[in-house]
C-alpha cells in the first residue's frame, strides 16, 4: 500500500522502479487481463520504470483496492479519501 501515490495529474502511479523492464510489462499485462485496467509505463531514470495508472481508471481502481486498503492510506488512491 505505501509504494505508490498520486501525480500532479491525478494519476494513480505505482512505484515499480526497482523492477525489470519486461517485469514491469508483465505487471501491466496481469492488470488489464485480471482486473481491466490500462496503464502506461513512464522512465523515471535510466532503467527504471514507474506504472502510470491514468485518473479515467480511478473508479476501476477503487473498486479493486479499496477492501483491501487501510483507512490511513486512502489517500493514496484519487478518490479513496
Amino acid at each position: 500500500m505505501d509504494d505508490g501515490g498520486i501525480n500532479t495529474y491525478n494519476a494513480t502511479i505505482l512505484n515499480t522502479d526497482s523492477f525489470t523492464l519486461e517485469e514491469v510489462e508483465l505487471l501491466q499485462k496481469a492488470l488489464e487481463q485480471k482486473f481491466g485496467l490500462r496503464t502506461r509505463k513512464s522512465q523515471k531514470r535510466k532503467g527504471q520504470w514507474i506504472i502510470i495508472i491514468p485518473v479515467r481508471q480511478t473508479v476501476p481502481l477503487s473498486d479493486i483496492v479499496r477492501p483491501y486498503m487501510h483507512e490511513t492510506m486512502l489517500f493514496k488512491v484519487k478518490g479513496l479519501n
